[in-house]
């Protein structure tokens, strides 16, 4: 089992979609559809992020081109 830090790394849906300059609402469809970053699920209703996750998938959402934005999107964390 994986030791989670609860601190200031953790970011509600609000502050991650602040964040990352998405929608909470684009956030929820990602978790739905398997592209989002990481998450954790606390109790039934409770998400949140790890600021660490969020900025690896930030990095893994970097292109050079237009071409390779395709790309991006299938980049697992």
């Amino acid at each position: 089992m994986q030791n989670v830090a609860l601190n200031t790394d953790l970011m509600s849906p609000d502050e991650a979609a602040a964040y990352t300059r998405l929608s909470v609402k684009t956030l929820a469809k990602m978790r739905c559809l398997g592209t989002s970053m990481p998450f954790l699920k606390l109790g039934k209703k409770k998400v949140m992020y790890r600021r660490s996750d969020v900025d690896r998938w930030l990095s893994g959402c970097l292109v050079q081109n237009t071409s390779g934005a395709r790309l991006a999107v299938q980049v697992e964390v």
